[in-house]
């Protein structure tokens, strides 16, 4: 590899290396977009919006790091931040990130770390769920002060942080001092939660904002409205989900309702914190609070009643004051007063739950069955609105270019692989929890491309989440107790409403929980949880889901991993299977790999169908920036009959009346050959068969096997030149 850190003789590095190098990267940190940078330089890149026009197409790689002069490589960072260590003119930012790591008594994870020129390094981390500022010298400079490596001035600690609007040249790349290396290859690991914490504090530019001159701080009211949000209305925090952004924008919340800082933590300690999932440790806790008080935008006090209130009149705002000496919470009543409405409207439209005090057994009442709503199917007899379905497939059978191409059909209307599509275009959620955005845009736009969809008639019909970017976790275990996450629930179901979201696509399943899949009470606790999503958002929730490893074994529903819960939790469940080398070979196919069927294997709602397949076929779809992506289109089995003619069938009933044709395909006289001398098939002999004569044979086969069930040949038992019974073909069926 061109950026291995043994390397020498950089300047004689060949043109095609930085090319190798940029596709390294965008291999091992999928997180990552690059850019050009000056060639021989650090900077400047060669883009003034470099940050917006960062790629891993790989055709823009080729122009700017594959030409004659190809330009160094920029990491434009972001959700991808970089600690620069410089280790020159005093500076030892490495020696001052260790150091700081043991005061925080963590261990720095294992990560990529690559090696400038001048002997510095670059620490590569992932960060989500918080923005984090771009700062030089700043982060640990108390420590670097200690351990006198702050500089010459004193004024830096070795350590810059690149995140959004920041940028570090890669390997790969070459300057007069040298050239940038991997030193340490691994994959990317997330940021520990005590370096962000520090990364923020360093990032502050102002002092800690203060209290508006003469407002009181933790009033009766104050501390009862901050008690109200954090018990009632500010969303826990749910690790994996943004949780630790959360929990600071509750921090600053309630920071806001007019409270010190040692009172905030009491209560967040007291009404939110039960909430969370799981809960923070008292320790962190206080961390959150500190820096919210020390960096939140508002002033404290900025949701306290003299502050909310404070442009009304004087004889309001005298009777508001009143109220506020008495211990009533105006702002919380007028807030309160205003969902209340909107609960009693929800309620008129059928939307609020009752709450009964006991449990009670519902009488009968027998109705006429034309009265009662019909199921309301969505998409073929699968996708049903106010259930959860299921897709079973191995991996590589197409199952998520299957459920990609019905989400189109859906959105437009289109018939484009069957399944009836409603003539009125349907709204639909797709959350990929396996791929990156890019990827899930990869597949679309192959799948736009190969069936001449217009994209426009896909605004405002199509949603799309990957969970790259937005994690989704809607079950996991908590202290060995199987816990289903309300708040997720809730706030699906509240996304779904607002939207008006049909069918919501879970794919894959598994990556929607995290509980043991050989658990059956978790795995029926994860289903029945997307079941309740569904019943709640009045929408079709399906699940795409692994089969368990079979080997040469067909995938069945009862293959799906987890057992029998998922399946029973789905109200349908259909697998994918590759077509087989049987098959394939009875059909003239060469590349069974291309080819897979679906078949309902367990619908709860209509009767099993009769050994029904839907045969499709993977394609390969170039698209324009020279990509190669799989789609998926109908496929439709030649029927063996379709080039047969009454007088193909006249002909062969009259071999079999005159001659003797056997029924085994292993005897020298089976009637198979009489068909193929009519036909003019070549099906080959014993002595070896090429691709073609299997397939010509497996089409006899089919054609006497098809004239066996209408009737129109027949088999006889009679002896043979050896008086040994054989069962022979007739030109019709032997009288009973």
């Amino acid at each position: 590899m061109p950026i291995q850190s043994n390397e020498t003789d950089c300047k004689k590095r060949s043109v095609s290396s930085k090319l190798a190098a940029a596709r390294w990267l965008i291999d091992h940190y999928p997180e990552c977009n690059l850019f050009p940078v000056t060639p021989g330089q650090k900077t400047p890149p060669l883009f003034k919006d470099w940050p917006s026009r960062a790629s891993r197409d790989p055709a823009k790689l080729q122009k700017w790091f594959g030409g004659p002069h190809p330009a160094n490589i920029g990491i434009a960072c972001g959700r991808v931040v970089v600690l620069d260590l410089d280790c020159k003119n005093g500076l030892d930012g490495v020696a001052v990130l260790d150091a700081m790591a043991k005061e925080a008594g963590e261990a720095l994870p294992d990560g990529p770390v690559h090696s400038t020129p001048t002997g510095g390094k670059h620490r590569l981390y992932l960060v989500e769920g918080v923005k984090l500022s771009n700062s030089v010298g700043k982060l640990g400079l108390n420590v670097a002060r200690r351990l006198g490596l702050a500089g010459p001035d004193g004024e830096s600690s070795g350590i810059d942080v690149r995140s959004f609007g920041g940028y570090v040249v890669a390997p790969g790349s070459i300057t007069n001092a040298g050239t940038y290396t991997v030193e340490h290859k691994a994959p990317l690991p997330d940021m520990p939660q005590w370096l962000i914490d520090a990364i923020l504090a360093a990032s502050a530019q102002a002092e800690p904002r203060k209290a508006p001159e003469g407002l009181e701080l933790d009033t009766p009211a104050a501390i009862a409205n901050t008690a109200r949000y954090l018990a009632l209305d500010a969303k826990p925090a749910i690790q994996g989900s943004g949780g630790d952004a959360q929990t600071y924008a509750v921090c600053a919340g309630a920071r806001d309702f007019g409270i010190s800082e040692a009172v905030a933590l009491d209560l967040l300690l007291e009404h939110y914190n039960p909430r969370c999932i799981p809960p923070w440790e008292p320790e962190d806790m206080a961390v959150k609070v500190a820096n919210a008080y020390a960096y939140s935008q508002n002033e404290i006090g900025a949701k306290s009643i003299e502050v909310e209130f404070g442009d009304l009149d004087a004889e309001r705002d005298a009777e508001l004051q009143l109220c506020n000496d008495l211990g009533l919470d105006v702002p919380a009543m007028i807030r309160t007063a205003a969902a209340n409405a909107k609960a009693r409207a929800e309620e008129e439209d059928g939307d609020a739950k009752s709450v009964t005090s006991r449990i009670h057994a519902a009488p009968f009442v027998w109705r006429d069955p034309a009265t009662i709503p019909p199921r309301q199917w969505l998409f073929g007899n699968h996708y049903i609105r106010g259930f959860a379905t299921g897709t079973v497939a191995p991996g590589g059978a197409g199952k998520t270019a299957m459920t990609l191409t019905e989400a189109l059909s859906m959105a437009t209307g289109r018939d484009l692989i069957g399944g009836n599509p409603r003539p009125a275009p349907l709204k639909v959620w797709i959350w990929n929890l396996e791929d990156p955005a890019e990827e899930v845009e990869r597949r679309f736009a192959a799948a736009v491309q190969h069936h001449g969809i217009e994209p426009a008639t896909l605004n405002g019909q199509l949603f799309v989440n990957s969970g790259r970017d937005t994690p989704l976790v809607i079950a996991k275990k908590v202290r060995e107790t199987i816990t289903v996450l309300e708040p997720v629930i809730d706030n699906l179901v509240a996304e779904i409403r607002a939207n008006s979201i049909d069918v919501l696509i879970i794919d894959p399943f598994v990556s929607s929980h995290s509980l043991p899949e050989n658990d059956n009470a978790a795995m029926d606790a994860a289903v029945k949880a997307w079941a309740r999503v569904a019943h709640l958002g009045r929408c079709a929730v399906e699940l795409v889901h692994h089969s368990r490893k079979l080997g040469r074994e067909e995938a069945s529903a009862e293959s799906a991993r987890g057992g029998s819960a998922f399946v029973d939790g789905c109200r349908g469940v259909r697998v994918i299977n590759r077509m087989s080398n049987d098959e394939a070979a009875r059909l003239g196919i060469s590349e069974p790999r291309r080819f897979v069927c679906m078949a309902d294997d367990k619908p709860n709602m209509t009767p099993p169908p009769a050994g029904k397949r839907d045969w499709f076929q993977l394609v390969s779809v170039q698209l324009p920036n020279g990509d190669n992506v799989g789609a998926v289109d109908k496929y439709t089995p030649p029927n063996p009959l379709d080039d047969v003619t009454p007088d193909h069938l006249a002909r062969v009933q009259a071999l079999f009346t005159g001659g003797a044709y056997r029924e085994s395909d292993q005897s020298p006289e089976w009637g198979g050959y009489a068909v193929a001398s009519v036909l003019d098939l070549d099906i080959g002999d014993k002595s070896g068969r090429t691709p073609e004569q299997n397939a010509a044979r497996a089409k006899v086969k089919d054609i006497l096997r098809k004239w066996m069930a209408a009737e129109v040949i027949g088999i006889d038992t009679r002896k043979d030149q050896n008086r040994v019974a054989r069962r022979f073909y007739a030109a019709s069926p032997a009288t009973p």
